[in-house]
């Protein structure tokens, strides 16, 4: 069966810019690493997502519809269901005195946050910054290199993902529309102590899936 709105899915991607061939985000550890994108707290591997929530870029989003377990796919994406086209509109000149207040010394190709806005400097001079509020990747088709590792269809199938997506250590069951999670007997430790929070995503989650109650028992040895 094909992918459809509403399927939790689980998948490996590649994203990059069109025109460079510049690779902007993976899934993939090593590729990550070889284009000298790698972050040490940031989890590479598949990843679990709700297909047409929003999730994802709407681009993406709308090319997991009728994907299979197993298949890839190569997405070519417009800046519209992307990062949007680029606005003039959002490139400011602030006079570099407001920067110097802030104790902040601009420099070109920076990125800095301004009233809760993300916004590159892109340039400095005679006391003035120019100063872009657009996305650094609007107005860039992208390219994607999707495979469909999982696609649940059933509340069993969606939970037992889902608890994935929370890094959860549990077994899940579903009876009816009723979901049973069991986290077992396990040493506390600090990842499993964030169970306890993983619980309350997992039930909001499963409430928009139809799941009427969410039990949970297990036990940790301190």
């Amino acid at each position: 069966m094909a992918v459809e709105n509403g399927d939790i899915v689980k998948i490996e991607y590649s994203a990059y810019v069109k025109s460079s061939g510049q690779l902007i985000d993976t899934t993939d550890e090593k590729k990550a690493k070889d284009a000298g994108l790698f972050e040490e707290k940031k989890k590479y591997g598949p990843v679990v997502l709700n297909v047409g929530a929003g999730d994802v870029l709407k681009g993406v989003d709308e090319g997991l519809v009728g994907l299979k377990e197993g298949e890839s796919k190569e997405l070519e994406i417009q800046p519209e269901k992307a990062f949007g086209q680029r606005n003039e509109e959002l490139v400011r000149i602030i006079p570099l005195s407001q920067f110097r207040k802030a104790n902040i010394n601009p420099v070109p190709g920076q990125v800095i946050n301004i009233d809760n806005m993300p916004a590159s400097i892109r340039a400095v001079n005679s006391g003035r910054v120019v100063v872009d509020f657009n996305h650094p990747l609007a107005g860039a088709p992208l390219r994607y290199e999707i495979k469909m590792l999982k696609d649940a269809k059933t509340l069993q199938e969606k939970a037992i993902l889902l608890s994935e997506k929370y890094e959860m250590k549990c077994d899940v069951d579903v009876k009816g529309d009723g979901v049973e999670v069991n986290l077992g007997s396990n040493k506390y430790d600090e990842k499993r102590a964030r169970d306890s929070a993983a619980v309350a995503l997992l039930a909001k989650e499963l409430k928009k899936l139809g799941a009427k109650k969410v039990s949970f028992k297990g036990e940790w040895e301190l």
